[in-house]
């Protein structure tokens, strides 16, 4: 996190542009560059929760821009644990972090040249935790090897070619149980190349449209023989072809976005993906509605499990609406519906100890988005509350709720809770010092805990459990240019009403909630030179 310059929220479908990993927002990273470094920066940090190191670990970049040519190059390595609960199973297994069951590694460089309008960026990222899962301690390795490559010719100040090519290779889950038997160590490469256009025909007309083909290619490296995908060999592969086209359109009292994208998958099929836009922002003002149709391309290990399984098709509608109070305060209401046709679920069979994937109906949700923004002198934050309801969209089993008589509750989703509230805040004492709390408040959440056995002690089956709201308290300090310029103190603490917040899984996974972190106290230091 430490190498990131800001993050990008699109909030809704991106199909249309972005493809099928966009189905309901777009999430864009944006490092820094060797102009933002301008120089170098070397970081440490140190976090505890009780009776266990939290995290522990230090990171490094340096970077310039000379000229026309600029280079970055940052790294880290990090460990630590994610929780210092203990979790037992539906089996009876317990996994405590005393142990070492919830340690982890994490090491990563991104590293980007550019020259002009040519640019390059490579990025090795490897996450390693211990998995409490198991008969006995196994790290699973997440490794991922990134790179782009591309240049923007600007035919002039109107027109603007770009091609890219894109590639990237995981190994995701990579495990060895030969106690238990669990093994899976795959790899899956993807190289992309892509052509967009972006031209203003007017001041007040803009097209973008492009063509993309990228084709996948997963390998098994277990040697066993009797590791194969379901094509019976140790290697599988598919490839699309897509093509997009956006128009946009400025006038006084209305800006319109028309567009569409159309894939064509070698598993999948055809899907085409609309989308239409009305918006515009006055000096006080601003309004946003939206319709989309998007999707979700299936995963390689949803292929493999489940062959002929389907891609998601999402619909939503969105109405934003947006008054700037004065000069401190804004005010904004986002109210959406939206829809999953056809969409992935995972499913397990705890007696066959097998799983799959099966399309259902349908699942969705609709609901109202609050987002209040303020800055004063010395004072800024925001605050936004939120509110779902399913009305009856859900027929997906696995996500379904139950009260305590066994009837299902029609307007909620399996641990998602119905209410939220987040209050982000920034005191500036000065140049130098900043105080930073922060509060999360989650409404009740429903959870399988435990299990039901019959009188022969067997498992049957999970027990769903409502679980007490939950708040979140964080408090920060930074101070900058400790002593020396360019030397900075961060120190907080995070959970301060020590929650233990619990990672829940949305569908009947046959897993009691995961633990996560306890209240924490965290120091970091960090000199840029």
């Amino acid at each position: 996190i430490e190498n990131i310059t800001k993050v990008e929220v699109i909030r809704g479908p991106g199909s249309s542009i972005y493809g099928g990993f966009a189905e309901l927002a777009v999430i864009n990273i944006i490092t820094k560059t060797g102009e933002t470094i301008d120089g170098f920066s070397v970081g440490t940090n140190y976090g505890r929760m009780q009776g266990l190191t939290a995290r522990t670990g230090v990171n490094l970049s340096v970077g310039k821009k000379i000229k026309d040519f600029d280079f970055s190059i940052s790294g880290h390595y990090k460990e630590g644990n994610n929780s210092n609960e203990t979790l037992i199973n539906f089996w009876d297994k317990t996994y405590d972090a005393a142990d070492g069951w919830f340690k982890y590694k994490a090491k990563g460089v991104n590293a980007g040249l550019a020259y002009k309008d040519l640019s390059a960026r490579f990025i090795f990222d490897e996450y390693s935790p211990t998995a409490p899962a198991y008969t006995a301690q196994h790290i699973n390795n997440f490794s991922s090897i990134l790179a782009e490559v591309k240049y923007d010719f600007n035919i002039n100040k109107k027109l603007k070619i770009t091609p890219k090519i894109n590639y990237k290779q995981q190994e995701p889950w990579e495990l060895s149980d030969t106690q238990s038997g669990w093994n899976y160590h795959s790899r899956v490469a993807r190289i992309k190349g892509s052509l967009g256009l972006n031209y203003d025909l007017t001041n007040k007309l803009n097209i973008i449209c492009g063509t993309e083909f990228y084709s996948d290619k997963a390998e098994i490296l277990i040697e066993d023989e009797a590791y194969t995908f379901y094509n019976d060999k140790k290697e599988i592969r598919f490839n699309n072809t897509s093509f997009y086209l956006q128009g946009y359109f400025e006038t006084p009292f209305l800006n319109v976005t028309l567009g569409g994208r159309s894939d064509i998958h070698s598993q999948g099929g055809t899907e085409f993906s609309p989308r239409i836009a009305f918006t515009k922002a006055f000096s006080r003002f601003h309004y946003k509605l939206i319709f989309s149709k998007a999707f979700r391309s299936p995963s390689i290990e949803n292929y493999n499990l489940t062959p002929d399984i389907l891609p998601e098709k999402t619909y939503i509608a969105e109405l934003e609406l947006g008054h700037k109070l004065n000069d401190n305060i804004s005010v904004s209401s986002n109210i959406f519906t939206g829809v999953i046709k056809n969409p992935i679920v995972y499913l397990y069979d705890a007696n066959l100890d097998e799983e799959y994937y099966k399309n259902y109906e349908q699942t969705g949700s609709s609901g109202i988005e609050l987002i209040s923004r303020l800055k004063y002198n010395m004072i800024s934050g925001w605050f936004s509350y939120s509110y779902y309801n399913t009305l009856n969209k859900n027929t997906v089993e696995t996500y379904r709720v139950f009260d305590a008589n066994g009837s299902v509750i029609n307007n909620k989703l399996l641990a998602a809770p119905q209410h939220k509230i987040a209050v982000n805040a920034s005191v500036d004492f000065s140049s130098r010092l900043s105080l930073n709390p922060s509060v999360v408040f989650l409404s009740s959440r429903y959870a399988y805990t435990t299990a039901i056995y019959n009188e022969l002690g067997d498992y049957i089956t999970p027990e769903m459990t409502k679980l007490d709201p939950m708040l979140l308290l964080n408090l920060y300090l930074n101070y900058y240019n400790l002593f020396i310029n360019g030397l900075s103190l961060g120190t907080g603490i995070y959970d301060i009403l020590d929650q233990q917040n619990q990672f829940l899984q949305p569908y009947n996974g046959h897993v009691p909630p995961f633990p996560g972190a306890a209240r924490e106290i965290r120091i970091k230091l960090t000199y840029d030179f």
